[in-house]
């Protein structure tokens, strides 16, 4: 974990347990009614509302911003009705392992919207890209190490461009630049593509490659078929393959999960994955069962994960290793509603 992101982590995180003790045992109702109680819940309450306005504040400097830069690049056919779904994310993570480190992370991602551009500009900033890493990592949303070097600076940033989208196709192009000394240019384009297919099945269809000039580039193809099975839950199949030049290697996924929507605040994904490569020779490296936990903690912009899983990787001979993952996101805008 980069310097800089542990002396915000230390900083951030007792307003952040803070903030998620209180949302767990109440909601807002609950904790106004308390105010008037001893003089602990008085504090604990006055202590939330300070956190809500800091996060209100911070929502509002984010739309407002993206609004006048929008507004500029619009001029004279600028639209106020239209939405801006600009954002902020900070994201702290904590992973426990019977086989592997303990792991402590916090990232920050941000998008900022152009919605009056005629050609649907993005400003984005994202401080852990997972374009160069493994495939386990990034289906597991863990924070990988594909772009770590020396440097331990991966924070890249630039400008993100939407194709008016043809029937299903949908390209997108960004570019930009990793901030380290020497700039590291940065370049990725994606096309996606959904279809119906014969029954409830759906199908999307994603091609991207990467390139960084400090890597090379990679390229990956995805392609998931899924169907609701009830009303609020999907059944998923997904395959992916990525080929990272630089290793001249081929990885391989393909996974099966059962995603169910219990309540407005809370949600469960059941899966189960397997990943391959084709070097030293064609192998299965691993497979795990995993259960993914989300809630809606407080509003649109506090929520949480909790993820046990299993899994046998080769590295440990497939033996089995047990891990828990646990997430607390905290959203920053006025309009964009994450999940």
């Amino acid at each position: 974990m980069h310097h800089s992101h542990r002396l915000l982590l230390l900083c951030l995180l007792p307003l952040c347990l803070l903030t998620s003790s209180q949302v767990f045992s109440q909601d807002i109702k609950t904790v106004n009614n308390f105010e008037n109680n001893t003089t602990n819940d008085g504090w604990l309450v006055t202590s939330f509302n300070w956190i809500e306005e800091q996060q209100d504040y911070i929502s509002t400097y984010v739309s407002a911003s993206a609004t006048s830069l929008d507004e500029y690049i619009a001029r004279d056919t600028f639209d106020s009705s239209m939405v801006n779904e600009s954002y902020l994310r900070m994201r702290i993570s904590q992973s426990i392992s019977s086989g592997f480190d303990e792991d402590f992370d916090l990232s920050i991602k941000a998008r900022v919207d152009v919605p009056n551009s005629r050609n649907r500009v993005q400003v984005f900033i994202d401080s852990e890209p997972d374009d160069f890493d493994s495939i386990s990592d990034r289906r597991r949303d863990l924070n990988g190490s594909g772009l770590t070097d020396d440097s331990d600076d991966n924070t890249v940033a630039g400008l993100s461009f939407w194709g008016n989208a043809k029937r299903t196709w949908q390209p997108n192009l960004s570019i930009g630049t990793r901030f380290r000394i020497p700039l590291d240019p940065y370049a990725k384009g994606k096309v996606r593509r959904y279809d119906d297919l014969p029954g409830l099945w759906q199908s999307r269809f994603v091609q991207s490659a990467s390139y960084y000039d400090s890597r090379g580039w990679r390229t990956s193809t995805e392609y998931d078929v899924y169907r609701p099975i009830a009303e609020d839950d999907i059944l998923r199949i997904s395959n992916e393959a990525q080929y990272i030049n630089s290793d001249k290697a081929w990885e391989f996924y393909h996974g099966y999960s059962y995603y169910q929507q219990l309540d407005k605040k809370n949600s469960l994904e059941y899966s189960f994955s397997i990943v391959g490569a084709n070097r030293p020779n064609p192998r299965v490296n691993g497979y795990w069962a995993r259960l993914e936990w989300r809630k809606r903690l407080y509003k649109d912009w506090l929520f949480s994960k909790v993820s046990p899983e299993i899994s046998f990787p080769r590295e440990r001979n497939f033996s089995d290793t047990y891990a828990i993952f646990f997430e607390l996101e905290v959203f920053f805008s006025d309009h964009y509603i994450p999940y």
